[in-house]
């Protein structure tokens, strides 16, 4: 029988947070260090050379090894293929001190596919702080199914003045649509480091090369608009910055906005990424940045209606405001103004037009507990200050800016935007923020949580406006511990006592999916997919996003979510 340990959507997430806080001192410095499992008698200097401890490869000595790399697949042989190594570094201080040097290896069963050193010099500089070396593999009879990639060396933050010498190691099968590997190595602002691999595709879900400029992932619009995108920057001058030392720090954001459009002949069609250069090395020099989308950069403003209804989005913690363009660009082509918030510190932004350079260096901490009962209800506290609210401030501040766009002289945007119709929806924390906004704000008429896990500072007040919760389903592990068990027990009751005390809620689980089918990632990282078809379930949650607002921001009648229900059995949907 397969063992199954897999837990998707936001308890996995929550649960890890908990016990970085709660177990503190217990954690060691390389957190995330993938370093596998060492022989009897070796040591780690003996496995950078002896692969077969690691490589689990499916040849062993004495059997009939397939024609080609891929299991028979002897045209593949021939075939012109590469595989690229991409190592980047990420420091806090990013001074010309800093540097990252040593040896790497890219090996496939017994042969060497790529190996030498990395000298990393003044990290200063985002393009200083990537390594990249590719080998072409026409020809090649590779001998194993899976490709092994190491990174032996030495790492010194100049700000810290704090040396580290990681030592990491991952093992990858062998796909066609592998195109690049490599690791991230991040040091944050306390000191900790790092190390996450990665693993770049050749190709989209729709067939399309990640390397080609013009790739679009996305489906075509559905809507009868075209779509228009423009990006806004703003500081709020009343709030200082909390996640900094420094006195005087004001909180920054960038607000990404997708509107109904005209057709606009002089209009480019947007990037997926706009202005990478604002982000760290991990997004700026990744191949998300080669993506388009659907949408037109600063198309002109539809006038086929004289106002427009305002969605405001929320992302979850380590996604952007591009992560979910499959669903606002969609939102918009129908209709909406969409206004996604890019919260500073949860995202990947560094660098801002002004020459404030986002550098954390507040990190809060829980105290310790008596009980695990006092644990979870302090957890519950701690993320509603320090992960909740710092998203509910954005949002009621962008909601200033917005209904400044509507009044200014001049504005885009003025006297176009229906300040009395207005929804909000956000994925994984971004959808609890959604919840606090709907009994904050009045003019916020429903609000969804894609995914989100509610905790039970918004389960004590439940929600005053018709709110959605749509939901993965949740894979458990057969043989669940007993902190395990309790975190699912006191999810669940928040979640019952939010729903027993909100006004109206439905919600929706959709079988086969997991957290990340919420977002873009399934589209171009196959290590996000759930086990539902990933365009199947964005078109589920656009058609129910686009039903629910239809129903509850514009009032429209005839709109019945319960029957979406007939056309994709692979949703639940519950009225409460």
């Amino acid at each position: 029988m397969r063992h199954r340990a897999v837990l998707t959507g936001l308890i996995l997430s929550l649960l890890f947070v908990f016990r970085s806080h709660a177990q503190q001192d217990h954690f060691p410095v390389f957190k995330g260090l993938d370093l596998g499992q060492e022989p009897p008698g070796m040591t780690l200097g003996d496995l950078w050379f002896d692969s077969w401890a690691i490589t689990k490869s499916a040849f062993r000595a004495g059997e009939k090894k397939p024609a080609g790399p891929y299991g028979g697949n002897a045209a593949a042989e021939e075939s012109s293929r590469k595989i690229i190594f991409r190592l980047t570094v990420d420091l806090p201080g990013k001074l010309a001190a800093s540097y990252c040097k040593g040896e790497y290896l890219v090996r496939c069963g017994d042969e060497t596919l790529i190996s030498g050193t990395i000298d990393l010099r003044d990290l200063s500089a985002a393009e200083r702080r990537v390594f990249e070396k590719e080998v072409d593999l026409p020809g090649r009879k590779l001998a194993s199914e899976e490709i092994i990639w190491r990174f032996r060396g030495e790492l010194y933050d100049a700000r810290l003045n704090r040396k580290y010498e990681p030592i990491v190691m991952s093992v990858e099968k062998w796909n066609e649509a592998m195109e690049g590997i490599g690791y991230e190595i991040v040091v944050s602002a306390n000191g900790d480091i790092h190390t996450q691999k990665r693993v770049y595709r050749k190709t989209l879900d729709n067939g399309q090369k990640l390397n080609l400029n013009t790739a679009n992932p996305f489906p075509p619009l559905q809507g009868p608009f075209r779509v228009g995108v423009q990006t806004y920057f703003w500081i709020d001058p009343q709030r200082e910055e909390i996640f900094t030392m420094a006195a005087g720090d004001k909180r920054h954001l960038f607000v990404q906005v997708w509107y109904p459009a005209d057709e606009t002949p002089a209009a480019r069609v947007a990037l997926y990424v706009q202005n990478p250069e604002i982000y760290g090395p991990a997004i700026a020099s990744s191949d998300m940045i080669r993506l388009t989308t659907n949408s037109y950069l600063r198309a002109q403003l539809s006038r086929a209606k004289s106002t427009y209804p305002i969605i405001i989005f929320s992302h979850g913690l380590n996604a952007n405001v591009f992560s979910d363009t499959f669903l606002l660009e969609q939102l918009a082509s129908h209709g909406y103004m969409v206004f996604c918030i890019g919260h500073t510190f949860f995202n990947g932004v560094e660098k801002f037009p002004d020459g404030y350079h986002a550098a954390r260096d507040f990190f809060p901490k829980m105290q310790k507990r008596s009980s695990q009962e006092e644990s979870y209800s302090q957890f519950a506290e701690f993320t509603h200050r320090y992960m909740t609210m710092p998203l509910v401030d954005d949002t009621k501040f962008v909601i200033r800016q917005i209904a400044a766009l509507h009044e200014e002289e001049g504005s885009f945007f003025q006297g176009r935007l229906d300040m009395e119709r207005m929804g909000m929806c956000g994925w994984s924390m971004g959808g609890v923020s959604a919840a606090q906004m709907c009994n904050d704000e009045s003019r916020m008429r429903a609000g969804i949580n894609f995914d989100g896990t509610i905790n039970g500072i918004i389960a004590k007040n439940g929600v005053r406006k018709p709110f959605m919760l749509m939901k993965s389903e949740k894979e458990l592990p057969e043989v669940p511990g007993d902190e395990f068990k309790k975190m699912i027990e006191v999810i669940q009751r928040d979640e019952g006592d939010f729903i027993s005390r909100s006004k109206q809620v439905f919600r929706v689980t959709i079988k086969g999916s997991r957290h990340t089918n919420f977002s873009d990632y399934p589209l171009y990282d196959d290590a996000a997919k759930g086990e539902i078809d990933t365009k199947l379930c964005h078109e589920i949650i656009v058609a129910l996003t686009l039903d629910f607002f239809d129903r509850y921001v514009l009032s429209r009648t005839g709109v019945e979510l319960e029957m979406r229900a007939s056309r994709y059995p692979m949703i639940f949907i519950e009225k409460f």
